[in-house]
């Protein structure tokens, strides 16, 4: 097992190269790229070269670029849009050397859509992604999102989704904040293929009632009201063992030196992963304590 870093978690404190070299040090194996700000702003002084160097001194490697963003039940022209957005992205990931591309379903309070709509939409989005990225070993995560406002909001919907899709390089991002948020259930998970499972966002949260949760609520692992326990050890049952990282948006953690967040998120995921999964441990991995 090895954990990852995803940047939103210092969306504000730190920059790429600063993340690169904190998550390397302190023992995180992946770091998720966030493609809306901090990878445009690197690239506004560097190159994808310079980038891949970066990674190619250090054992940290890139995990994904989060996200192709609200991609389902557009009109026409958006959707030529989102494609177009999506192939560059692709290319992206390429030159990185980037294993996946999160997806996110569109997030409105003004267009609402048939349960079917929205089903037939997100499957044909996602078999358009998958034939995009072609026969790379470049993944689609597609990322529900624990929001009423959402149009795909809970684990089921999702998988039902990553099901019909039916490509092996499209799958699931299971952030354990939106399985809470929106009261996906442990024992849908347990009758699940998590082989579709490619990637799992550890977080935890505030005690709110379901639907009013929202990103500034995020907690380190283990301090808020998810059961953390219930989900890593139904995926270690179940023999998954892929990645987790670290995602927060917290504003008290923005205001934090970048050290302390870094190695705040690798000690608390440390201790609650490893409860569940033998984590993969490196003698030249430095600052442990």
């Amino acid at each position: 097992m090895q954990l990852g870093l995803n940047q939103a978690t210092t969306m504000k404190n730190a920059d790429m190269e600063l993340d690169i070299r904190l998550c390397d040090e302190i023992g995180f194996y992946w770091l998720e790229l966030r493609t809306e700000d901090k990878l445009p702003a690197y690239l506004k002084r560097h190159s994808f070269i310079e980038l891949v160097e970066e990674f190619s001194r250090r054992r940290l490697k890139p995990l994904s670029l989060n996200a192709i963003i609200f991609f389902n039940n557009r009109s026409l022209e958006e959707t030529r849009k989102i494609c177009t957005e999506f192939r560059e992205m692709v290319a992206s990931a390429r030159a990185i050397g980037a294993r996946q591309i999160v997806a996110v379903p569109l997030i409105s309070n003004i267009e609402r859509f048939q349960r079917r709509e929205i089903h037939k939409s997100c499957v044909e989005m996602l078999r358009e992604f998958s034939d995009i990225a072609g026969e790379s070993s470049l993944s689609i995560s597609f990322e529900f999102i624990g929001h009423p406002d959402a149009t795909v909001n809970d684990f089921l919907s999702a998988y039902d989704i990553v099901v019909n899709v039916d490509r092996p390089n499209v799958g699931l991002v299971l952030d354990c904040f939106h399985f809470h948020a929106m009261g996906s259930r442990v024992e849908d998970l347990e009758q699940s293929d998590t082989s579709r499972i490619f990637v799992v966002h550890l977080d935890d949260a505030e005690d709110l009632p379901r639907g009013a949760l929202r990103d500034e609520h995020r907690l380190w692992p283990g301090e808020g009201v998810i059961d953390l326990d219930a989900i890593l050890g139904t995926l270690k049952k179940k023999g998954w063992d892929g990645p987790i990282t670290v995602e927060l948006f917290r504003p008290e953690y923005y205001a934090l030196p970048p050290e302390e967040v870094v190695r705040k998120a690798y000690e608390s995921a440390r201790d609650i992963v490893s409860r569940h999964f033998r984590l993969e441990e490196e003698e030249d991995v430095r600052c442990r304590s």
